[in-house]
């Protein structure tokens, strides 16, 4: 569920209750704009691939108001067992979004309520493109294109996951990511198309008032313990990566 997107100096950000016209809910594909069949190399608004299974649900992918991020939906199959999410499908997507992930590695967090995560990216090239899944509690994700001459540079988008709800986030080499955990416990998967470099990794300030993103304000986050930079500190020490087209 999309929360708010905005450019630093725009106006204020939507409230829950207006989510980004940018973005199709995930709660809200029946009300919106109708899907319409995807082709291999294109990202349209609310993509849709049929499933192989005629049990499962048809996985959805949105373009969301930045280039390279997409809010994906995958198939789930359930019986009176339960249920059986397809977390990574390359086909879909592919199909869906145009983009090729070939994970290089997973990791998995755990994180306990108010814990604040980010803003994570690194370096390019190579950079590394990422899906971003919540399997377990809640978090709200924000991502951030920080990529130097991007139209869109600096803008941010907030996005609702949950482990009720399959939902994942897709994400180009040279867009920011944090979490906030709304709960505790809360599970997060990553699947990052390039190995963990420390050398190349950075964190950007998630509360810095440059970019201003619209955490909750009755949550007091809980940081670690490095600092981090600040936008102005990674414009300055040139680390953040410059616009490319988006891999497909």
């Amino acid at each position: 569920m999309t929360v708010a997107s905005r450019s630093p100096g725009s106006t204020p950000p939507r409230s829950a209750d207006q989510p980004s016209p940018h973005v199709t809910c995930f709660g809200m594909r029946a009300r919106r704009a109708p899907t319409v069949p995807a082709r291999a190399g294109q990202s349209p608004e609310g993509a849709v691939v049929q499933s192989a299974d005629p049990l499962a649900s048809r996985p959805v992918a949105s373009a969301l108001g930045i280039a390279g991020a997409w809010a994906v939906t995958p198939a789930v199959r359930s019986d009176r067992r339960g249920s059986v999410t397809e977390l990574f499908t390359p086909q879909v997507l592919r199909e869906c979004a145009g983009f090729n992930l070939m994970p290089q590695q997973a990791n998995v967090f755990v994180s306990r309520r108010r814990a604040l995560r980010g803003i994570a990216f690194a370096q390019s090239p190579p950079g590394q493109a990422k899906l971003v899944s919540c399997v377990r509690g809640a978090v709200l994700d924000a991502v951030v294109d920080l990529r130097v001459g991007s139209p869109t540079f600096g803008r941010w988008h907030l996005q609702h996951l949950t482990g009720r709800e399959p939902a994942a986030l897709l994400l180009a080499e040279g867009l920011g990511h944090a979490c906030l955990a709304l709960a505790d416990d809360t599970t997060v998967v990553y699947l990052l198309s390039q190995p963990h470099d420390p050398a190349r990794e950075h964190t950007l300030d998630p509360l810095d008032p440059e970019l201003g993103i619209a955490w909750p304000t009755d949550i007091a986050p809980v940081l670690g313990t490095r600092a981090p930079l600040s936008l102005r500190q990674a414009l300055d020490r040139q680390l953040l990566p410059h616009d490319a087209p988006t891999p497909g």
